[in-house]
């Protein structure tokens, strides 16, 4: 096993069974050392799983968990405050769309491989974009024999490169991006770093930049762009050249939408000589938009939208909470118009729930506070 790779390649890695037979086979994975760390993974040990210790195979049960009535969860969306949502539901709707993995792990494996009548065994991987310490597990087996190995290896280019994105950034933010150089030639050198991107953003500084290293040495460069309007991923791709060295580096970043999450009500009748037709806008981020259709013979399906917003309104302060409570005490009847949607219930149970929680904010002097475990009141 060669002492140093380069990442980027398809490389061959040479397994040496001794004593293999006929019926040989053999695995081997290539895994990051420090997810193995992190999860403290060891190289598989077939003589500790066939003839170790073994606890006790006995599972208990109780009926305890039948002797408790059922506690409901939470029918509504309402938080205890501006920003102290802890509803999955408000969390998710809140959360950035524009998905992406900024952490690529390293993990290959080749599948069951028979070496040849000498017992070796070439196994090609193909390494991706990585720089750091890969740990090499083999396991071999041959009927009732059986065996494993492990070894580490360093992946790395000479010439190493240490971006720092922002996590994200939206519709016309302008960022900073260094970008650290590390000259692993072993001698002094000019090294050219170029920045590329793809998609809505717009590189502002100069996308070539000169560095001067001695061997060993680090420096960042630093590269100014700006994000244009639209949502998705931004692809950039890092190359830097010198020495007779060439290394290369892609990297994404998510352009999140400018707003928070959405939502649009639209309603109207149908006759049998009249249709109806929504014109929903082409503008919802792909996969991201949920659609519900209510159909119900009285008009106060029309009002359903309005009320289903008003019961899963996200904030919960003292007057939005009493702001939401007063429709309630009328529009009883119109839960019928949105049974089956999002809530459960009839509005005596949102009702008594509201009340519950004004009671709660009320302090000793009688008076209210403005958010849920405040201690100050407001005359107003």
């Amino acid at each position: 096993m060669p002492a140093e790779l380069r990442p980027n390649r398809e490389v061959e890695v040479k397994v040496q069974v001794k004593n293999s037979g006929a019926d040989t086979y053999l695995t081997l994975a290539a895994v990051d050392e420090g997810i193995c760390q992190l999860t403290d993974y060891s190289v598989p040990d077939p003589f500790t799983f066939f003839y170790g210790q073994r606890r006790l195979s006995l599972s208990s049960h109780d009926l305890y968990g039948l002797l408790l009535p059922e506690v409901e969860g939470m029918t509504t969306q309402s938080t205890p405050g501006g920003d102290r949502d802890f509803l999955d539901g408000v969390r998710k709707q809140n959360l950035n769309p524009v998905s992406l993995r900024r952490v690529k792990p390293v993990s290959l494996w080749s599948g069951i491989v028979s070496p040849n009548p000498s017992g070796e065994a070439i196994v090609k991987l193909a390494l991706p974009q990585f720089n750091g310490t890969l740990r090499l597990m083999a396991v071999a087996f041959d009927g009732q024999r059986f065996g494993s190995a492990e070894g580490k290896t360093i992946v790395r280019d000479p010439l190493v490169l240490t971006p720092t994105f922002p996590r994200f950034v939206a519709p016309q933010d302008r960022f900073t991006v260094p970008v650290a150089v590390f000259n692993g030639t072993g001698q002094a050198g000019e090294f050219k770093l170029r920045l590329s991107a793809e998609g809505p953003v717009t590189l502002e500084s100069e996308p070539l930049v000169t560095l001067k290293l001695g061997a060993e040495e680090e420096k960042i460069a630093y590269f100014q762009l700006k994000a244009g309007q639209g949502m998705g991923k931004l692809r950039f791709r890092l190359q830097v050249e010198g020495n007779g060295e060439k290394c290369e580096l892609e990297e994404e970043l998510a352009l999140r939408p400018p707003v928070a999450v959405t939502h649009e009500i639209s309603s109207g009748s149908i006759t049998q000589k009249e249709p109806l037709t929504f014109n929903i806008k082409d503008r919802w981020l792909p996969g991201t938009a949920t659609y519900t259709l209510a159909l119900s013979p009285f008009p106060t399906v029309e009002l359903a939208g309005g009320l289903e917003y008003l019961l899963t309104y996200p904030h919960g302060c003292l007057e939005q909470t009493t702001s939401k409570l007063f429709p309630l005490l009328y529009f009883d009847q119109l839960l019928s118009a949105v049974e089956g949607g999002t809530f459960t219930g009839n509005a005596d149970y949102y009702v008594t729930e509201g009340i519950e929680k004004i009671e709660a904010m009320q302090l000793r002097d009688g008076s209210f506070a403005y958010w849920p475990g405040g201690n100050n009141s407001n005359e107003w």
